[in-house]
């Protein structure tokens, strides 16, 4: 159905040019490219449609615009090479103290099993910390690490991404039971 398909690729666009931050938008794009959107795009360019034509062009020519802005203004490093990146963390701290740290958190970070249930919840909750890290770093200068901690972990009520995590469970909950099994509602009571 090619109208569908037209208008999905609209509304991954959409998604993604909505967000006024770099960052953010490369996020975005970047969960999408993890479930394959770009070798999608090729397969629906053969299609030969106008309007998938279009859409497909509007998000290869915006990822390769975020791209170049990326590149710019992280000192030439390719933001999308793991091993680029790496390297480019590994030379800014190696001769600093912080290289204890770093490979402290290297060593728990090789600890994650990626097999285990808990492993893709783990690695998106310590995204999310340094993401909040990288907004704090300014802020940081003065205090202690309890104080830096403590702003790292406070979770606000009125969070988009909280709220509508919690919101779609509920209702990916509510849509796909029509009632809770005698042993789910013995392990919620307390």
């Amino acid at each position: 159905n090619m109208p569908y398909m037209v208008t999905l690729l609209s509304v991954i666009n959409t998604i993604i040019l909505g967000c006024d931050e770099l960052r953010q938008r490369m996020q975005l794009r970047n969960e999408f490219i993890g479930l394959q959107l770009l070798d999608l795009l090729n397969k629906l360019r053969d299609l030969d449609d106008d309007d998938l034509l279009i859409q497909a062009n509007v998000f290869e020519e915006a990822k390769s615009d975020d791209d170049d802005e990326l590149f710019k203004i992280s000192d030439g490093i390719d933001m999308s090479n793991h091993h680029e990146v790496f390297s480019a963390l590994f030379n800014k701290v190696s001769s600093s103290p912080v290289s204890v740290q770093l490979l402290s958190i290297l060593q728990g970070l090789l600890c994650l099993d990626l097999s285990h249930q808990s492993g893709p919840l783990l690695w998106e909750a310590l995204e999310i910390l340094v993401n909040r890290a990288g907004l704090l770093a300014d802020a940081a200068q003065e205090g202690t690490v309890e104080k830096v901690m403590e702003r790292l972990l406070i979770q606000k009520s009125h969070s988009c991404k909280q709220s509508s995590g919690q919101d779609r469970s509920t209702r990916v909950s509510k849509s796909t039971q029509t009632e809770k099994s005698s042993q789910e509602s013995s392990m919620e009571t307390p």
